[in-house]
């Protein structure tokens, strides 16, 4: 047997290891390592897990790393539009769409952490793939390229359609003018916008199922670049700026500032505008608008026919305004011919401009019935004598003003 100092490790134990010891079954004496105790076993792991934090915060911090710097730039510019009301996270999609960023959720809490939380509606220009963030963020906290815009102007009493309905609308005066002013609108496109009935718009005044006629308001709009062909936007921005004027004038009051001022006829909001339309396409200078209105409103007091020429010419192909109407033209058989039919024509036959809405609502005070131009300024003679009537007809017809 050999011998083994009780004193020293055995052969191959390590210096400092726990052992325990004693009498092997062959008669040897040996030395038995204990089991590791439960505090080694603690920090064997916790060194452990650091190591594998350490390694997966090194892995993410080298991602955040390259996130931030970006990868290399393109050499190509790229332009990147914002819609108006966009968000950062929408703002963030759309850079990751374009390639200018890699991740659009880690760009959207960097741009936070650096104080950018909302971005201007419009055009950035010297934006690239690969960009590093920081850039990105300076190129958004510029301001957007200047836009081109185009004034166009829409006068009084264009008119949207006619009868029968639907027409084609690019023959219209309004889609023309449209069109001519904005080629890079889609006629299609704008005949759909223009249609009769119009049940995907709903504003204060107009309502699904109304003809848009009279609610396009006459006026100047600025349209910037990036809507030229946007046909809906253009529609919108018209029906918006009706609603504006009209509750400027108090459209919105109609049947109660002309009650009974009709008589049987109520005159709400939308009859109003038909009155309106009426002045619009009748009148030639100002102080003539009130006393038409009066005179409407007093026909339907004792239910005569209107008989305005204005609203013949609305179930008459549009290349017939300003030709003289023949007999067989105020024969036509049309709603909207107000020599044959009474009461209020079904809709508006124009678009009609603010004063001729505030002439609808402040009818002059009067008994007339009847009136005719009566001067090549446009005049008008105002009357409740037929006889007297006739001869101020005569006579415009005599000067050449009929």
């Amino acid at each position: 047997m050999t011998e083994t100092s009780i004193d020293e490790p055995a052969p191959g134990a390590d210096e400092g290891f726990v052992v325990d010891e004693g009498w092997d079954d062959d008669g040897e004496y040996v030395y038995i390592p204990k089991e590791i105790g439960f505090v080694r076993k603690a920090v064997v792991v916790v060194a452990s897990f650091a190591l594998v934090v350490v390694a997966v915060l090194g892995a993410g911090g080298w991602w955040v790393i390259s996130q931030v710097r970006g990868s290399d730039r393109g050499t190509e510019e790229l332009t990147v539009s914002v819609p108006s009301g966009s968000t950062m996270a929408q703002v963030a999609r759309i850079l990751e769409h374009k390639g200018v960023v890699k991740n659009a959720t880690f760009f959207r809490y960097y741009a936070k952490w650096k104080g950018l939380d909302s971005v201007k509606a419009g055009d950035y220009d010297r934006l690239y793939t690969g960009m590093a963030l920081d850039d990105v963020i300076d190129r958004l906290e510029a301001d957007p390229i200047p836009q081109k815009f185009i004034d166009a102007t829409f006068p009084e009493g264009m008119r949207v359609s006619g009868w029968p309905l639907p027409e084609r609308y690019t023959s219209m005066p309004l889609a023309t003018k449209i069109l001519n002013s904005f080629p890079e609108m889609n006629a299609d496109e704008l005949n759909h916008q223009l249609a009769v009935v119009f049940p995907a718009t709903q504003t204060v005044f107009h309502q699904p199922g109304q003809p848009l006629e009279g609610f396009l308001f006459p006026a100047t709009y600025r349209v910037q670049q990036s809507a030229f062909g946007d046909e809906a936007a253009l529609i919108q921005q018209m029906l918006d700026k009706f609603d504006d004027v009209a509750r400027e004038v108090g459209l919105h009051e109609a049947r109660t500032r002309l009650d009974g001022v009709a008589g049987k006829t109520s005159i709400g909001p939308y009859e109003a505008l038909i009155v309106a339309s009426l002045i619009e396409k009748e009148a030639k200078v100002a102080e003539d608008r009130p006393k038409i209105a009066r005179v409407i409103y007093n026909r339907l007091v004792r239910n005569m026919n209107l008989e305005i020429d204005a609203s013949v010419y609305y179930c008459l192909p549009v290349e017939k305004a300003g030709v003289p109407l023949t007999a067989s033209d105020l024969r036509i058989d049309c709603p909207y011919n107000t020599r044959r039919k009474s009461g209020l024509p079904p809709t508006p036959i124009a678009n009609p401009g603010k004063a001729s809405l505030e002439a609808a609502l402040n009818p002059a005070e009067g008994d007339w019935l009847f009136y005719v131009i009566a001067d090549r300024d446009g005049r008008h003679f105002f009357t409740n004598d037929y006889n007297e009537f006739l001869k101020a007809r005569n006579a415009a017809q005599q000067q050449g003003l009929l």
